[in-house]
Formats: C-alpha cells, sequence, structure tokens
C-alpha cells in the first residue's frame, strides 16, 4: 500500500469517479447487458453480462478504461482482431483474457473535454465496439464463471 497526502481535490474527484460509474452504468443498459458493480483497492468498474465482461478504471491509471473478458475466449482469434491485447490469468476460464484500453485523455477521444451528451455517446460506442469484438472471440463451451481473486 502506498501512502500520499489527500488534496483539497478529492471531493470533487469522487463526485467525478461517481458520474463516471452512472454513465458506465447507463451505457451498458442501452447496450442492453447486464450491469453489477465491481470494486477493489487497486480498480472499480462494472462486471457485465452475467460477469462475462468487464470494464472500468483502475485507480493507478484512472486516466485509461479499460473493457476486459472473463469468460472463456479463443487467444489465436483475439490476436487476430488486431486491437486489445491477450494476457494469461489462472482464474479466468480457459487461462486467456481479452483486454483493450482507451485513453480518455488522449488526442483521438478527448473525452473529459466533451459535453455530458457526447462523453455518453462515446462510452456506449465503445463499449458496443468492445462487446462485439468480444463476443467473436468467445468459444461456445462457456464453464462457470468465477470472482475474480482479491488481491493481496
Amino acid at each position: 500500500m502506498n501512502l500520499t497526502h489527500v488534496d483539497k481535490f478529492m471531493p470533487e474527484g469522487i463526485r467525478a469517479l461517481a458520474s463516471m460509474l452512472n454513465m458506465l452504468f447507463e451505457a451498458a443498459m442501452a447496450c442492453k447487458v447486464s450491469a453489477k458493480r465491481s470494486a477493489s483497492w487497486d480498480y472499480v468498474g462494472l462486471n457485465l453480462d452475467e460477469m462475462k465482461y468487464w470494464i472500468g478504471l483502475g485507480y493507478g491509471e484512472p486516466e485509461k478504461l479499460w473493457f476486459r473478458t472473463r469468460c472463456r475466449i479463443d487467444p489465436e482469434l483475439a490476436r487476430q482482431l488486431g486491437e486489445g491485447e491477450v494476457s494469461e490469468e489462472s482464474w479466468v476460464p480457459g487461462r486467456f483474457r481479452w483486454s483493450r484500453g482507451a485513453e480518455l485523455s488522449s488526442e483521438m477521444v478527448h473525452f473529459f473535454e466533451r459535453s455530458k451528451v457526447s462523453q455518453m455517446r462515446w462510452l456506449e460506442n465503445y463499449l458496443r465496439e468492445c462487446l462485439t469484438m468480444a463476443r467473436s472471440i468467445e468459444t461456445p463451451d462457456q464453464p462457470p464463471i468465477p470472482e475474480e481473486p482479491e488481491e493481496s
């Protein structure tokens, strides 16, 4: 655990984080997938579609939005997407997961400079794209999806 000074921007930051989570939840509803809060000491986000996917932010890199699979995927098909990254996780069914990150402050996105309506539109489009790609790499045999283990 890394302790640092908490400054006067914390209250506004917490309000902004809550707004982001509300927007992610609304984007999930617009994409017609179930959404349930998911948080730990390292991240906050939503488990989607009965825990098959996750979208959210890591506290260490809050300017980057992540979408990740939690279900069994075909790692070769995932690599062929030409987008995102494949990693190995022992707790994920099939041991591989696909992740796609978006830099919210990048020149291409400028998320924080957008209006609320434009932010919602961007999140819905991003989530819809991620869901389409993730569904294209899922395997037909889907075992139960375990809870993600807590970091110690």
